[in-house]
């Protein structure tokens, strides 16, 4: 590798880092945010603020006009409102549950996306998603254990639409394939916000808290970190290879449990560790299935 190229791959990795770092941001802001305002603000929020951010990299990489025209809209309508339930799950999700557990759940899309992707004539295949299937089924399980008998309802309730989340972002990941074909990285990601706007605002009629003081700064940091993290996984991924920064996904959940000590307080158990490792690894399993086309399964989130 030669001096250009080892300088272009520590830039990816130095970006990819930042993303997963930001992405964490993101999460830890979503959790605080959620102790007062409801989930529909909060989705609002993220898609509101992330909005001139996404416009002002479009106008400085490839004008503002690449984040506006599409080719057809019906299909990013289409993502943009999976990618919508998807993000509403998380969150429902990240705010019933502890932030590792919450993020490990979504780390079910690649072994979901996996039982669509391979090829059922190969045998290999099948039993690499029969192997993430079980691993993952595994760790769920030991993570329910784990977690305190005296809320076992809104426990049971977050690990399920954790798992729906996981489905519908596998459903976005295939849209989004089939979008980056046809448009940039920059329209996907406009539509995509405009979509968690629009979404959001529907449930305002419902009860907003007011937008003052720190929930204010959390409900824009949401967005703002979920914008800078999206630049900085666009921009990695424009200097290597997705397969070499795919193992940095997993830097998301030890961000995830530095805020969880840091913030809240709380230390994973011993049975929660082993059940999140199990869940990570079914994530690594499924990213070995080949795809049809030969690709590897990505193992992190949209």
């Amino acid at each position: 590798m030669d001096c250009t190229k080892r300088r272009a791959q520590t830039a990816a990795f130095a970006l990819k880092i930042a993303s997963t770092l930001f992405v964490a941001g993101n999460v830890a802001c979503v959790k605080l945010a959620s102790i007062e305002a409801p989930i529909g603000q909060i989705v609002a929020s993220r898609g509101l603020f992330a909005l001139p951010i996404l416009l002002l990299y479009a106008g400085i990489t490839t004008g503002f006009m690449s984040a506006l025209r599409v080719a057809k809209i019906g299909p990013h309508v289409a993502r943009a409102f999976v990618g919508c339930g998807a993000l509403i799950c998380f969150f429902i999700s990240i705010k019933v549950l502890p932030l590792p557990i919450a993020v490990t759940l979504s780390f079910f899309a690649p072994v979901i996306l996996s039982t669509t992707a391979f090829s059922v004539s190969r045998w290999q295949s099948a039993c690499l998603v029969l192997v993430a299937a079980l691993i993952g089924l595994a760790g769920v399980w030991l993570v329910l254990g784990a977690m305190d008998t005296d809320a076992t309802m809104p426990t049971l309730v977050g690990v399920a639409v954790g798992l729906a989340g996981a489905w519908l972002t596998a459903i976005a990941i295939l849209k989004i394939r089939a979008l980056t074909k046809i448009d940039t990285s920059s329209a996907i990601a406009f539509y995509f916000s405009l979509a968690c706007f629009i979404v959001g605002l529907a449930s305002w009629p419902f009860g907003w808290q007011e937008w003052s003081g720190s929930l204010l700064l959390l409900l824009a940091l949401s967005g703002v970190f979920s914008a800078i993290g999206h630049i900085a996984l666009n921009e990695a991924l424009a200097r290597s290879e997705a397969s070499a920064l795919a193992p940095f996904d997993y830097l998301v959940l030890g961000w995830a449990v530095v805020a969880e000590v840091l913030i809240l307080q709380r230390t994973p158990t011993v049975a929660e560790w082993a059940g999140l490792v199990l869940i990570v690894a079914a994530a690594l399993i499924a990213g070995l299935v080949p795809t049809h086309k030969g690709m590897s399964l990505p193992s992190g989130r949209t």
